[in-house]
């Protein structure tokens, strides 16, 4: 159990006076809070009617029928009702809190929602956290995470929903009563899937809109996420149905807000210790090999004489330089072929959006009145849409396809750059053979996850077409004979539709590559974070050995040795 070790590696390298590590750290910081729970899923399909419902037992966050939340707010329970903010402080860039007691629906809704995008933004780029407590017997047993939409069109309120769910133990996605689309498919995989998040609960929220809606057509939507989740080879993640709208029920749905609430309930308690423990593994087990490396190199160090000692850091100083270069070469040559096929991904793009905007344009005929085209441009949002979500999602899978191929390159590679160190750990350092072979690939793990990165689900919409093209022509039909309207009009479209796609398309190349750019930092990153990390715990431990042997240090080193063989054993 990861969980249980991770004090005990801190209090391992406490006693030895070693540095401590803060990803050990945070996850010991983890362990002292309640269980939290992230809902997400695009905006209006309910997720914070489904918290005050369910958690809440009133309309405290706010709805609309637009977009809506601009901030992530944790829920958690307390006799006291309140409401705690931290804000950017522009005077200092530090941060100032602020605290309102028994806080009314609108002080709630002022935090944390605006009228409009400019506000949303505005609150999203100044706002750290914001915190409701709220009497809820439930929530004594974990926090929930209310979200802004991840389709939202605001990329920094999408943001905030990116930075707290990789802070959660296990998410419930919510989703309308469809077939999961692509955006959605791309975020499950990007952002919790591949941050080892793997506690996830799909809740599909069906609404009776008059339909007949029955238990038939709520199991075929079942099964269809289910197929699109199999392409994940996720098909065994938790998929049910429910009903927010206790009026009109949907048959075969789970109904009401305590049977939801139950239904969650359950959820949290089956995963998120499980998922808690899936997070800190690595952790602990990155924190265990490090460690054993510098109290085998101070053992090794201590049995050694001085000219002994002074070999053995000559040798490890010149293989961690050689290691560190070769690691800034494979940063570099990755930076190229990153490069390369994030050009090739916006070329590809460009090119199907201009196909797929000529096809539109083919469709505006001659015979056609100017009534029927202002309809055809009114329906843009349906016709055009999911096509152009549909191709972008499918270059962006072709990316994927070549950073995974990246990422084994990168496996390959450090494997390669870190044989001889691994080989002097073993003959000089006299660490176990069979826990060098234990070592976590960390840096594929890693690399895998930030290349993640460069194929983020970028919000697209279409009504930038509707902007350029409807408001430039307000009472066209009044100042000029029919026939040279319609005439204008389709000459207007065409001019301005190719210009759209283009728009769309160079507005994709800057977050691509600043995705690249950002992978490749911490790729970087990674890399120093193994070996280089690894060789320079050893130098420090030779140096600290470098004075004449203290029995009651070397009894504790060969204790703590013991310790950690265990660790490393358990964990693995």
């Amino acid at each position: 159990m990861s969980l249980q070790h991770l004090p005990q590696l801190e209090s391992i390298a406490r006693s030895l006076s070693l540095p401590p590590n803060a990803r050990v750290a945070a996850e010991i910081t983890r362990l002292d809070r309640a269980y939290q729970v992230a809902v997400v899923g695009e905006f209006k399909v309910g997720k914070s009617t489904l918290i005050n419902r369910a958690f809440l037992g009133e309309d405290l966050l706010p709805r609309d029928l637009l977009e809506c939340t601009a901030v992530p707010t944790l829920i958690q329970n307390d006799v006291i009702k309140s409401l705690r903010t931290l804000l950017i402080n522009a005077a200092d860039s530090g941060t100032l809190e602020q605290v309102l007691d028994n806080p009314s629906t609108e002080d709630i809704h002022a935090v944390i929602t605006h009228d409009t995008p400019e506000g949303r933004a505005d609150l999203a780029n100044r706002t750290v956290s914001v915190t409701l407590t709220w009497p809820s017997a439930t929530l004594g047993r974990f926090s929930v995470f209310d979200t802004p939409g991840i389709n939202s069109g605001n990329e920094s309120v999408i943001a905030t929903t990116y930075r707290v769910v990789p802070e959660c133990d296990c998410i419930v996605f919510m989703m309308a009563q469809k077939s999961l689309s692509q955006s959605e498919r791309a975020f499950i995989s990007s952002k919790v899937l591949d941050a080892g998040l793997n506690r996830l609960l799909i809740l599909i929220a069906c609404r009776d809109q008059g339909d007949g809606a029955d238990s038939s057509s709520v199991n075929a939507v079942q099964e269809s996420v289910r197929a699109s989740l199999s392409l994940l080879g996720r098909e065994a993640l938790q998929v049910e149905t429910v009903s927010l709208d206790e009026r009109n029920p949907v048959p075969g749905t789970i109904q009401g807000g305590p049977a939801i609430r139950a239904l969650i309930e359950e959820f949290v308690a089956a995963n998120a210790a499980l998922g808690r423990q899936e997070r800190a593994s690595p952790v602990a087990m990155t924190e265990a090999h490090q460690l054993l490396v510098a109290v085998q190199s101070e053992l090794t160090a201590v049995a050694a004489g001085e000219q002994k000692r002074i070999e053995m850091t000559a040798s490890i100083g010149a293989e961690k330089l050689r290691v560190s270069e070769q690691n800034d070469l494979l940063a570099r040559e990755v930076a190229v072929d990153l490069g390369m096929a994030r050009r090739n991904c916006i070329a590809a793009i460009g090119a199907q959006l201009l196909k797929v905007g000529q096809s539109y344009i083919d469709g505006f005929t001659e015979k056609m009145t100017l009534a029927e085209m202002q309809d055809r441009l009114q329906q843009a949002a349906l016709t055009l849409q999911p096509e152009i979500e549909h191709l972008v999602q499918a270059e962006f899978d072709n990316l994927r396809s070549e950073a995974d191929r990246i990422c084994l390159k990168i496996g390959e590679r450090t494997i390669m750059i870190q044989k001889n160190w691994h080989e002097i750990a073993v003959d000089e350092l006299q660490i176990d053979a069979g826990i060098i072979g234990k070592l976590p690939p960390m840096v594929l793990y890693v690399a895998d996850i930030i290349l993640a990165e460069t194929v983020l689900p970028f919000p697209i919409y279409i009504d930038i077409i509707l902007r350029e093209i409807i408001n430039k022509i307000p009472g066209l039909r009044n100042v000029l004979l029919a026939n040279l309207a319609r005439d204008l009009f389709r000459k207007q479209i065409q001019a301005a539709i190719p210009s759209s796609m283009s728009a769309i398309r160079d507005s994709l190349a800057p977050k691509l590559e600043a995705a690249v750019s950002t992978s490749l930092e911490q790729l970087r990153a990674a890399l120093s974070q193994s070996a280089e990390a690894e060789m320079e715990n050893a130098l420090a431990s030779i140096r600290r050995a470098d004075t004449p042997p203290d029995l009651a240090r070397v009894e504790a080193l060969n204790s703590a040795k013991t310790e950690l063989a265990a660790i490393i054993a358990a964990v693995s």
